[in-house]
């Protein structure tokens, strides 16, 4: 599959991709496959874990420790 991307897109990807060291490509797979294919939860183990489970919301991905650096705050 190739994907056109804007100009603008594809100049914040390739420096987001930089600055945690892969490539363009590689990063668009991993935000992809964390939006499309996610990760499901495990089975409960027993009853405090399934009332843990039941009371979670998805909130979306969560950033990196990278992402919340100082640095990348004010990029």
């Amino acid at each position: 599959m190739v994907i056109v991307l804007p100009p603008k897109v594809k100049d914040t990807l390739t420096a987001r991709a930089k600055q945690r060291g892969l490539t363009p490509e590689e990063l668009a797979t991993e935000v992809l496959e964390q939006r499309f294919a996610p990760t499901p939860l495990p089975e409960p183990r027993d009853e405090w874990e399934r009332q843990l489970f039941s009371i979670g919301i998805d909130a979306g991905v969560s950033l990196s420790d990278q992402d919340l650096s100082r640095e990348a705050i004010y990029d």
